[in-house]
């Protein structure tokens, strides 16, 4: 077992979502040294994984980090497409569209380089948002701010098929960052993608 990933339940409502994002994410990167930080948000999910089912994704998703580079995944995805790396890793493409996101990883490296979630966001757009951003680092594929942004998960590990709720206020802040409303912006094609995978790695 890989004792360097925190692992932290968190049970939110979705004004407090990002707030108690947040909050995990500072105990971790102030009040330990480990590399990797997994959340799983039990209050949007119709089941919660047990302690060892979380161990297990969060070493799928180092194994799937050393493979391909990218440092922030959110789960659990429909995926439009599944792409698989050096036959090891199968990478599940998706968007903030199609699923309640009930996992989060990080690297403390993209926490230093990205910074924590933009509070003003209270459902999916938080993870939108965040991806975006960090999709002007080197450690996420780049992500243009007038398409739906990509989202990357471990291939089989979707357990539910849940349709996120969008707040009105939220998507109002992200169309205010953003020039455009979530629910209005199509997907980049996965062709356009793949450049931007390959830097990674």
């Amino acid at each position: 077992m890989n004792n360097n990933i925190y692992i932290k339940k968190i049970n939110t409502t979705s004004t407090d979502l990002t707030k108690d994002i947040n909050r995990a994410l500072r105990d971790f990167n102030h009040n330990t040294d480990m590399s990797y930080v997994l959340l799983h948000i039990t209050k949007t999910s119709t089941f919660s994984y047990t302690d060892e089912e979380l161990k297990d994704i969060s070493e799928r998703f180092v194994n799937t980090l050393a493979s391909t580079g990218i440092h922030f995944f959110a789960g659990s995805l429909t995926p439009h497409t599944v792409i698989e790396y050096k036959e090891t890793v199968k990478l599940s493409i998706g968007s903030i569209m199609e699923q309640v996101i009930d996992t989060l990883f990080f690297t403390r490296d993209i926490i230093n380089e990205v910074g924590y979630f933009d509070v003003r966001y209270t459902d999916n757009c938080a993870f939108g948002d965040y991806a975006v951003r960090a999709g002007k680092t080197a450690l996420y594929p780049e992500i243009s701010d007038n398409k739906l942004p990509w989202l990357f998960d471990i291939a089989g590990v979707e357990k539910h098929r849940n349709t996120p709720v969008f707040d009105r206020q939220s998507s109002g802040w992200y169309q205010y960052k953003y020039k455009n409303f979530p629910q209005n912006l199509s997907m980049d094609t996965v062709t356009n993608l793949k450049p931007s995978l390959k830097k990674l790695v």
